[in-house]
């Protein structure tokens, strides 16, 4: 299983070259991936997607950061 902090960093990078598209383009990996067969690297997309939804939340104008 891949550790949380890389499945940031990887969600990290991805938004920072798709932007608010980074979600969708992570998904749409993960749906490639299991198409192909590979369900582990499906699920830990699937993990970076969410985590691209997360960070493009947060950056939504009108978010209170903590």
């Amino acid at each position: 299983m891949t550790a949380d902090i890389d499945v940031w960093r990887a969600a990290n990078l991805l938004v920072k070259q798709h932007g608010t598209n980074a979600p969708e383009h992570a998904a749409k990996r993960a749906e490639e991936l299991l198409a192909q067969g590979a369900r582990t690297g499906a699920i830990t997309m699937q993990r970076v997607a969410d985590a691209c939804q997360t960070l493009v939340s947060e950056a939504a104008p009108g978010c209170v950061r903590h």
